[in-house]
């Protein structure tokens, strides 16, 4: 694994995404555009990867519920959510680590910042907590404050934050039964693979291929073990895919890189990582004559790590956003 990944051009990953994250201009900055689909089926999730090919974001009207935005008369706290992108590489992950003193943490630059409106300092939960130099374009967080506070006021304050790594996207005002964890209903990222400089390396049969490796997971519950990193810390490995696709995008027609696309009702550790580099040893690997579309499910269902080479780096993953309920 180690070799595959320090070929051209998967090194060059975290580019792409540096240049499609210009937090200073994120509306204006260029969308991925999404080359023709490999195939004409829809998984119903496509709304969830809106802010990747469409950068006047169609999604702010789904925010905008009704019942979402209740907050009730007598609750002593007003509850806020905040959807915020960031550039990986600046930080090492979502959750504060107090012995890192090399990188800060999204959360503690959040945190730190909005501590004069706090409740108390550590306030904020989280959609999907993110590892080391993962970056993010539509993460969710929940923010509480005891103060007479709108979401105006709150989202004014976020935009001074001390750091150009961090864009404060939307704030609107929830009901305290919102949880970005607890409910969500699934979760979307893409991991994008420069390929610029491929010389037909990996060509249109061998993303065909890809997608429909990747396609064969939809909708199975499955456990996921081998493709997860330490002891498991959730009560199940079980995880239902409901959109795994591959297909190719460009940013800025210059730069073409492969994009795949997955959303799921859980993750395990480092799993996104995990899946993608078997994914793409399996393509690169396997000849026509001995390749099968359930290459992928065959190996997952065989629930051993050491069958597995090393993850994908994380510069190269992206969080995308989530879906809750009552939206």
């Amino acid at each position: 694994s180690r070799e595959l990944w320090e070929q051209e051009p998967f090194h060059h990953s975290a580019e792409i995404i540096n240049r499609f994250l210009s937090l200073d201009k994120l509306e204006e900055s260029p969308a991925l555009h999404k080359h023709e689909t490999l195939d004409g089926n829809h998984s119903g999730y496509e709304d969830l990867f809106w802010p990747l090919y469409q950068r006047k974001s169609r999604d702010r009207d789904l925010w905008n519920n009704p019942e979402l935005q209740s907050p009730e008369q007598k609750e002593r706290l007003r509850h806020f959510l905040i959807r915020v992108a960031y550039r990986g590489s600046d930080f090492c992950g979502w959750q504060r680590q107090p012995h890192n003193d090399k990188l800060p943490s999204v959360q503690e630059i959040l945190e730190d910042w909005l501590e004069p409106l706090a409740e108390r300092k550590k306030t904020l939960r989280v959609c999907g907590r993110t590892d080391a130099g993962v970056s993010a374009v539509g993460q969710v967080s929940r923010f509480r404050s005891a103060f007479n506070l709108t979401a105006g006021d709150v989202f004014e304050h976020l935009q001074n934050i001390p750091s150009k790594s961090v864009k404060v996207q939307q704030v609107i005002q929830v009901s305290r039964a919102f949880h970005p964890s607890f409910t969500a209903t699934c979760r979307a990222y893409v991991y994008l693979i420069d390929c610029s400089g491929w010389d037909g390396d990996f060509d249109s049969k061998k993303l065909g291929r890809l997608n429909r490796i990747m396609q064969a997971l939809e909708g199975k519950e499955l456990d996921y073990i081998g493709l997860s990193y330490g002891r498991l810390k959730t009560q199940t490995s079980l995880c239902t895919l409901h959109h795994a696709r591959a297909c190719l995008v460009s940013v800025d027609n210059n730069t073409r890189a492969i994009c795949i696309e997955l959303v799921g009702n859980r993750f395990l550790r480092r799993m996104v990582r995990y899946l993608v580099e078997a994914a793409i040893r399996i393509v690169l690997v396997e000849s026509c004559c001995s390749f099968s579309d359930d290459a992928l499910l065959n190996l997952i269902q065989k629930k051993d790590r050491q069958l597995i080479g090393n993850p994908a780096p994380p510069n190269g993953l992206l969080f995308v956003g989530g879906r809750f309920e009552g939206m």
